[in-house]
């Protein structure tokens, strides 16, 4: 039977202190109690900045065989253009692979502004790694159709669904 990963969007949120962090607990700490309850995250910080590869290094140590990081592309690759410039995307991969066996899906999320383009699409998804669990995330209402799904499924890339206003919450398998 497949695991079923469930997890959050992120842990590191000080909001969250005295709901789901006691009070007391350092941040440092805060990483060992989020995995009491959940097996995989969304690694958010790396859609601002390249991650430290000490940091992913410090991560993979913390969390047991099995956890799984779930990491956003970082927006240089997905919101300037060219769209996916080669030398990002392979930055960006080198320094993931840091986490190993932890590593999960890439997730590239396309800016909101961006309407639907079936050839810029494909351009972009022939530039990312295949050997890699790729998944995208569109935020502009255009995207959501046979088409665009038809896309993915050849590329074999994922597509995350997404809960927001405005954007219909189809459910297609397409990786």
């Amino acid at each position: 039977m497949p695991k079923v990963h469930l997890g959050t969007s992120g842990w590191y949120y000080e909001h969250w202190r005295g709901i789901f962090y006691p009070e007391d607990l350092p941040k440092g700490d805060w990483l060992l109690h989020y995995l009491k309850y959940f097996n995989t995250v969304e690694i958010n910080a790396s859609f601002y900045r390249f991650p430290f590869p000490n940091m992913l290094k410090a991560w993979v140590k913390k969390t047991p065989e099995g956890f799984i990081f779930a990491v956003k592309a970082n927006r240089r690759i997905t919101h300037e253009q060219p769209i996916a410039r080669e030398d990002l995307l392979r930055a960006f991969y080198d320094r993931i692979a840091l986490l190993g066996d932890r590593k999960g899906p890439i997730l590239f999320q396309l800016p909101p502004s961006l309407k639907k383009d079936i050839k810029l699409l494909e351009e972009f998804l022939g530039k990312l790694d295949p050997d890699e669990e790729n998944v995208v995330e569109f935020r502009h209402p255009t995207w959501f159709d046979k088409d665009t799904y038809k896309v993915l499924s050849d590329y074999k890339v994922g597509y995350c669904i997404v809960s927001a206003p405005g954007i219909p919450m189809d459910v297609e398998v397409t990786a």
